[in-house]
């Protein structure tokens, strides 16, 4: 019995209206775009990096409008978060995330959206365990004072990504704690208002 040939399979690469192009952008991918993305270079052999860029992007905000989609991102996005999601930043099975180079001018150029897709709160600071528990008694009354008024204070895991979460500077927590009394005073007056 003789048997059957093997399927064709599609290579790995950039195809702009089914034509391959280049290598993947992310190592592994078939990244494919019916989209105002076109090719570039004399020899028609390669894409804009940062059209490919925005190309891949529009593909993540269009998945990112299901439920389904939310949740296959978050679940693609969940390394970024680090040691916490079970991974490292560098990718750590999310083909995804394969390629950090490519991966981190998304996420420097799009950082609100993809702190979104992660289910981060808008305006959210970050802060390690050597800022909420530091000896320095306003650091440690800052993330105290923020974390018991449900401010968006959110701990920051080893292995995080550094182009998605940053660490509070004092001066950061400082405009926060100023922000949140400032809110606290306003409703204070119509409270005692109200009480009149």
């Amino acid at each position: 019995a003789s048997a059957a040939p093997p399927a064709a399979r599609p290579v790995a690469g950039v195809y702009v209206r089914g034509i391959w192009v280049r290598k993947p952008l992310i190592e592994g991918a078939i990244m494919a775009f019916w989209s105002k993305l076109n090719v570039s270079s004399r020899d028609r052999n390669d894409v804009d990096a940062e059209e490919c860029a925005d190309a891949t992007l529009a593909v993540l905000r269009d998945a990112a409008r299901s439920e389904a989609g939310k949740a296959a991102l978050r679940r693609l996005l969940a390394p970024l978060q680090g040691k916490k999601a079970g991974s490292s930043a560098s990718g750590g099975g999310s083909w995804l995330l394969r390629t950090p180079r490519f991966t981190n001018r998304l996420l420097e150029a799009h950082r609100p959206f993809f702190l979104g897709a992660l289910g981060v709160p808008a305006g959210a600071l970050f802060a390690s365990r050597r800022t909420t528990e530091s000896g320095d008694p306003f650091l440690k009354w800052a993330a105290a004072f923020l974390a018991r008024r449900g401010a968006p204070l959110l701990p920051l895991e080893p292995g995080a990504s550094k182009a998605l979460f940053s660490e509070a500077s004092e001066d950061e927590l400082q405009e926060r704690c100023v922000k949140e009394l400032l809110a606290e005073l306003k409703k204070a007056p119509a409270a005692r208002t109200d009480a009149q």
